[in-house]
């Protein structure tokens, strides 16, 4: 495997390929393919095993299709050569050669710049375990006054499907407490409708303009 010079993206692009036999001898291949990848080993725009001209030197073009430049994807290009030749050891013979080279990316042809920013909004964890039958009225606070929202609690019965969980919330100046009420008939019924006592639950709230978040997750699981 060879490295080749830079290729500047979306620009054109050619690569000359000479192949050897087996004694080292430049040979004019019967037949060839050659396609190209990126570092994934994906076809890169459609270029699997494009027929070729035979010759000593073997000429391959690329274009900007095949030398875009993408986000968080590996710039390299792999460039696989697969054919058919005739030697002294007879004829019909597999040859495969590939070459690799580097994508230069043009700043001004992208509006992103400098570092990735990644934005992620993920909710609490909050794991619980309860006991079969017990009531169980877990309070949890936000540090802001959610005047208008709506809370929601539900259980997802492993197997079986999701239970909803009564809850209530109480205002405070700049604090919302949150109720959830396992009621010891809910409790109850988390062992009897599952083998399995280990449980999922999250916790959802809509806002006075109707924006829906999950704010709590966790495991629960029942003894």
């Amino acid at each position: 495997m060879a490295q080749l010079g830079d290729a500047t993206e979306n620009s054109t692009y050619e690569t000359i390929v000479s192949l050897t036999d087996e004694t080292g001898a430049a040979v004019v291949p019967t037949s060839l393919v050659w396609s190209l990848r990126d570092d994934t080993g994906a076809i890169v725009n459609s270029r699997n095993q494009v027929v070729a001209t035979c010759a000593s030197a073997i000429s391959v073009l690329l274009g900007a299709a095949d030398l875009a430049y993408e986000k968080k994807t590996s710039t390299k290009r792999y460039i696989t050569y697969e054919g058919v030749y005739a030697s002294s050891l007879g004829s019909g013979l597999p040859i495969v050669a590939e070459d690799w080279f580097n994508i230069i990316n043009i700043t001004g042809l992208n509006w992103e710049t400098g570092e990735d920013i990644d934005i992620e909004q993920k909710p609490g964890i909050r794991n619980m375990k309860l006991v079969a039958g017990d009531d169980f009225e877990p309070v949890f606070r936000m540090n802001f006054a959610a005047s208008g929202y709506t809370f929601t609690t539900t259980v997802n019965l492993r197997n079986q499907g999701d239970v909803s969980i009564p809850t209530s919330s109480v205002v405070s100046t700049g604090l919302t407490s949150i109720q959830a009420y396992f009621q010891a008939s809910i409790t109850s019924l988390f062992t009897s409708t599952s083998a399995d006592r280990k449980h999922s639950w999250k916790m959802k709230y809509a806002s006075n303009a109707s924006k829906v978040r999950t704010f709590i997750v966790g495991d629960l699981e029942v003894s």
